[in-house]
């Protein structure tokens, strides 16, 4: 029987998306509402790290992170279980996205 790695674990999601652009595009276009023309042609892979400005506040480490041929920064996470704190995570991490 053959044995497959789970796409769900944290270091395989990172391993697959995180390394393979083209993976990435795909998984993103099929999931984004892009319109037609918009659809991302190429990522650059930004660290996963997201350092605050000021050095008391939190850091916050992402999946994957990538800014597309439009200037569009996406954030990949997988997340398998919901908890209360994603939500403000999410938030906290899409309004510091942009700080390069």
């Amino acid at each position: 029987m053959k044995r497959y790695l789970d796409p769900k674990n944290d270091f395989v999601f990172k391993r697959i998306f995180g390394e393979h652009k083209d993976l990435l595009m795909s998984f993103l276009n099929a999931l984004m509402p892009l319109d037609p023309g918009q659809e991302i042609e190429d990522v650059e892979y930004l660290h996963p790290e997201i350092v605050p400005e000021n050095p008391a506040k939190k850091l916050s480490i992402v999946d994957v992170r990538c800014i597309d041929n439009y200037g569009r920064q996406f954030i990949v996470e997988m997340q398998v279980l919901w908890t209360d704190s994603f939500y403000s995570r999410m938030v906290f991490n899409a309004s510091k996205a942009y700080v390069r």
